[in-house]
């Protein structure tokens, strides 16, 4: 039991609604070293976006660079079409 009276088991029951939220957004994570962290973070002030929103566009942007390469075929991409991402 905890101070309130409530068990546990009844304190940590999510609403529906929040698992079907956190079934349909999955966490995503990962470690980076310290000086693409701090790149990251200057990159998101600068253009007033959060990480998400960040990771979201790059994920586009290599899902569409990808699209090309298969479409055309590897051998024959003219690489400068290709967006280049830095941090």
């Amino acid at each position: 039991m905890t101070k309130e009276g409530k068990s546990k088991e009844s304190t940590s029951r999510k609403p529906p609604s929040r698992v079907r939220y956190e079934q349909s957004h999955p966490v995503v994570s990962f470690r980076i070293e310290r000086e693409y962290y701090e790149q990251l973070m200057v990159l998101l002030e600068k253009s007033n976006k959060s990480i998400g929103d960040f990771f979201r566009e790059a994920l586009a942007a290599q899902l569409a660079d990808t699209d090309l390469i298969y479409n055309q075929g590897a051998t024959s991409v003219d690489l400068t079409k290709l967006r280049q991402v830095s941090c």
